[in-house]
């Protein structure tokens, strides 16, 4: 026995759909039309929404992605600057008091510490109900 395609339809359904149609839209009063005209709009703005709401989030997605990489590049060039001050005083090339270079690694820290909690918290905020 032949397998029939379930998508395929003939002409002659679609004329009976379309007979039906033009018969049920004659008999629909005018209150009747703009609902069913408000549902379809309303259908539409669904989607329109969801599309920009999906927009969104892929712009989201690249910002945080740049944004997290700007930070990244600002610590690494924070830290090698701090760390080769320190490896000049260390080497007797370039001189700091204690409480200045105390001072420097405790910022230092505070800041790595600091800007990764920042883009942590941002790239992955916590969710709402």
């Amino acid at each position: 026995m032949p397998q029939s395609n379930p998508l395929k339809v003939n002409s002659l359904d679609l004329e009976a759909v379309a007979r039906a149609a033009s018969a049920e839209l004659d008999t629909m009063t005018q209150g009747e039309l703009v609902a069913a005209a408000a549902v379809v709009n309303e259908e539409s703005y669904e989607q329109r929404r969801q599309g920009l709401q999906n927009s969104d989030f892929a712009q989201n997605i690249s910002l945080r992605r740049w944004f997290g990489w700007l930070t990244f590049a600002l610590v690494a060039f924070w830290m090698a600057a701090s760390m080769t001050l320190i490896y000049l005083i260390a080497f007797n090339l370039a001189r700091l008091t204690d409480a200045v270079l105390i001072a420097l690694i405790t910022t230092t820290l505070a800041t790595v510490v600091g800007l990764l909690w920042l883009v942590l918290a941002y790239l992955f905020p916590r969710k709402t109900k």
